[in-house]
């Protein structure tokens, strides 16, 4: 049993991440099986196996577990049809009895240390602010604001991490653009935010 699962585990792991028109920051990651196209990914990101993202900004420092579907394409429900066969361009059933421009969302924004929890489903056109969290299984068809927490389907406001003034603070100090040598003297302070705060004269 335990060698089974440790070798459905390697499969995983050798399956190469799939990037067309991507800009991966040389100090982020995707994982294997995931499947990346006109994707940015900010430094010290993260893109769990099996994530699907499409026509997407994400900042750095985000934490993105397995599974999760971030944009995507469309189909046009006002339309006759929702069947991709009378859309412009190449489709899975590799016939076209039309051409109509291809249904697609706008882009997708992730803002910076966000964390989007396992299988989580973010529509196209969303924005997700900076530090804000997404709880597993979410489907998230609304823009959510600065370090909040959302959960559910459809996601929703579960409460704030910090209060409104913390918040403010963390914004303005804007910590994701620090240097790296700045990172290293004030992470210890990372754990308790008023303290990086004060420290760094913001509050």
């Amino acid at each position: 049993m335990r060698m089974s699962f440790l070798l459905s585990k390697l499969l995983r792991r050798m399956r190469p991440a799939a990037l067309r028109r991507c800009r991966i920051d040389r100090r982020a990651r995707v994982l294997g099986n995931s499947d990346l196209t006109d994707v940015s990914l900010g430094r010290y990101s993260y893109c769990g196996y099996g994530g699907r993202i499409t026509h997407c900004d994400i900042g750095a420092f985000c934490s993105i577990a397995d599974g999760v579907v971030i944009g995507g394409g469309e189909h046009p429900v006002n339309a006759v049809s929702t069947s991709p066969v009378f859309q412009r361009g190449a489709n899975v059933l590799g016939r076209n009895f039309a051409s109509h421009a291809l249904g697609r969302g706008g882009k997708t924004r992730v803002g910076n240390d966000v964390w989007i929890g396992y299988g989580a489903i973010i529509k196209a056109g969303v924005t997700i602010e900076d530090g804000a969290v997404i709880g597993a299984g979410s489907v998230v068809t609304k823009n959510v604001p600065p370090y909040a927490i959302w959960a559910g389907v459809p996601a929703r406001e579960v409460r704030k991490r910090f209060e409104d003034d913390m918040i403010q603070a963390l914004l303005e100090l804007r910590w994701w653009e620090w240097p790296e040598e700045r990172l290293v003297a004030m992470g210890k302070w990372f754990d308790r935010p008023d303290e990086l705060v004060k420290r760094t004269g913001s509050k």
